[in-house]
């Protein structure tokens, strides 16, 4: 019994400097994902900032033409929802044919799921989209201004 003291002893210590040790990196993570969403926020805030004193320089043919970009951006991203519904729709069959049993609430847990990824991924596309789209702008508004 003596012998297994030392042992578990030690054992104890490199679990604790194992939880140590993970306890640090999460807390990196942690700080490095903060970092990020403060700059990303920045940059978004800046975004907006710019949107709105570009938008005001601009007279009503270019406002038209822009809304009817951003709306062929969101008539892209409607399109791109059908591959979407078809894994959706694909599922339960492909359950169906490897006799997995399954129930309404899991193809409902399943659909949610989908849903919400393609919904994530249409906010977040559509916005990296028009901030590449309207920084391209500003910078040929300021060049033309620069060049006057």
């Amino acid at each position: 019994m003596n012998n297994e003291t030392p042992k578990l002893k030690e054992n104890e210590k490199k679990d604790e400097q194992i939880i140590n040790d993970a306890k640090e990196k999460v807390e990196n993570v942690v700080e490095e994902s903060k970092e990020i969403l403060i700059k990303e926020s920045k940059s978004y805030k800046q975004f907006f900032k710019d949107a709105k004193e570009y938008l005001s320089t601009k007279n009503t043919k270019d406002l038209g033409e822009m809304l009817v970009r951003l709306l062929i951006i969101v008539a892209i991203i409607v399109v791109l929802n059908f591959p979407f519904m078809l894994f959706k729709d694909i599922f339960p069959e492909i359950l169906m044919s490897v006799n997995a049993n399954y129930t309404s609430d899991a193809i409902n847990k399943f659909n949610a799921v989908v849903n919400i990824i393609y919904s994530i991924l249409g906010i977040v596309l559509f916005f990296a989209i028009c901030k590449n789209r309207f920084y391209k702008m500003v910078k040929e508004q300021e060049i033309i201004k620069n060049s006057k």
